[in-house]
């Protein structure tokens, strides 16, 4: 049966197509992707890989029915539902209910700030702030008249802004039968 990815329109021959052999990897032979040539060493991760381009989301939240192409998203997504944050801080005990994001919020207490700009030599925290420092055209940033701080966005300045106010303009979540539920 062929699969076409839902991304770059590329037919594989069948679910089996992905499983092509090329070259040694540690003693065993690496296993690459027949649509877009990304070396895999176990044939499971290869198949997982494989949902990228065939668009497949075999997991679906018993909740919402958003589906997942990955058991693990599925696990994560549940936590939104059950409210369960099995991740700790050690520092403030803030929970989370990724360890990912765990590990990000650490860094605000550690001031780690392991991802540098190349051109401007800037670090940042987390590496989704350097991608936007990146895309963001020189000169282009918004600046606290408080603390000087700078933003490359607008809202985002004026998210810092209630920092220094002390407003709150959002009511806290509430749970309500193990949902989160807004007030």
């Amino acid at each position: 049966m062929p699969l076409e990815s839902s991304l770059c329109g590329e037919v594989a021959a069948s679910s089996a197509a992905p499983r092509v052999p090329r070259g040694k990897r540690g003693g065993q032979q690496a296993l690459h992707c027949a649509v877009c040539e990304k070396e895999f060493r176990f044939k499971s991760a290869l198949q997982m890989h494989f949902r990228v381009h065939t668009g497949e989301k075999p997991f679906e939240c018993t909740f919402c029915e958003k589906r997942f192409a990955q058991k693990g998203q599925l696990t994560t997504h549940l936590g939104i539902h059950t409210g369960e944050k099995p991740f700790e801080c050690v520092i403030c005990e803030k929970r989370f209910t990724e360890g990912g994001t765990l590990r990000r919020h650490l860094r605000t207490h550690t001031e780690e700030k392991p991802y540098e700009c190349t051109v401007c030599k800037k670090s940042f925290s987390d590496s989704s702030t350097l991608r936007m420092h990146q895309r963001t055209p020189p000169g282009r940033s918004h600046e606290c008249a408080v603390c000087k701080r700078k933003f490359t966005r607008r809202d985002h300045l004026g998210t810092h802004l209630r920092t220094h106010t002390g407003e709150k303009p959002f009511e806290p979540f509430a749970r309500t039968s193990s949902l989160q539920v807004r007030l």
